[in-house]
């Protein structure tokens, strides 16, 4: 009971600085879990190694991520974990165009019974295609996008097929659909820069 009333707070603590971009901080708290003599339940350790997993894939330290996201895969018992730390791991791979380790990443996620319906398994599709030269796939998965994440992509996807057009729309749909964020400056720049490429 003890382990997780503090484990409650461990988290929520975790949670508020990583809501403020503390992320350094964010995992300070999680590491309060390794004190010295402390044992505690699976569940509590999967979620902490799962939200580490996550806080150093945001950070770009893939190593200390895949690391976290393993842990989770390997205690093999705590199920509601597994496609969390599966979509983790797809993600690493496609940020390392480790296109034939996403495909069979993703391929788990279809074939485990985990029941999903998450845009990021899409969006994690039209990676790969766009990574593969199927850009006209990537297109088709994403056009129905409304999240920051997959509009980004879709944007990415009309750049790679050489439709600069479509793609600068995209980018000024981020940036009306997300006004004041550093996302929407990133895809105002993205948009000039799709232009000054072409000459324009």
């Amino acid at each position: 009971r003890l382990s997780s009333v503090l484990g409650g707070d461990v988290f929520l603590a975790s949670e508020v600085y990583l809501r403020e971009n503390q992320l350094d901080k964010s995992l300070l708290e999680l590491e309060k879990f390794q004190g010295p003599g402390r044992t505690l339940p699976q569940p509590l350790l999967c979620e902490s190694w799962l939200r580490r997993g996550m806080i150093y894939l945001k950070q770009g330290n893939l190593k200390s991520a895949k690391i976290y996201l393993n842990k989770v895969l390997e205690n093999g018992s705590q199920f509601f974990y597994q496609p969390e730390a599966l979509i983790g791991l797809a993600w690493i791979a496609a940020d390392q165009n480790q296109w034939k380790q996403g495909d069979s990443l993703l391929s788990l996620l279809e074939t485990g019974n985990f029941k999903l319906s998450d845009e990021r398994i899409t969006i994690l599709k039209a990676r790969q295609a766009i990574g593969q030269d199927s850009t006209a796939q990537a297109i088709q998965l994403l056009g129905d996008a409304k999240s920051l994440m997959g509009l980004y992509f879709l944007a990415r996807a009309y750049e790679a097929a050489g439709n600069r057009i479509r793609a600068v729309s995209v980018y000024k749909k981020i940036h009306d659909l997300y006004p004041n964020t550093p996302e929407a400056i990133y895809a105002s720049a993205q948009a000039a820069e799709v232009f000054m490429r072409a000459g324009d």
